[in-house]
């Protein structure tokens, strides 16, 4: 968020939708944010992001296995 200024962030801040989805995601497990990442990437994309983050790949192996489990 460098990008905006502190009068910006303010007015975010006051912004009820954008606490709430700054929340949700700061409440995500590790295995919700890989899926929500999963979804938006294609397949060739997906094995990049897993070649720079490896420690996420248990994710989508424990996915294909135990869908509804976290690891």
């Amino acid at each position: 968020m460098g990008h905006y200024t502190q009068e910006e962030k303010e007015q975010l801040l006051e912004n009820e939708e954008v606490r709430k989805r700054l929340l949700a995601f700061a409440q995500m497990s590790g295995r919700e944010f890989f899926k929500n990442v999963q979804a938006q990437l294609s397949p060739i994309e997906l094995e990049e992001y897993l070649e720079e983050n490896p420690e996420e790949r248990i994710y989508l192996e424990h996915s294909d296995k135990n869908p509804g489990r976290e690891p």
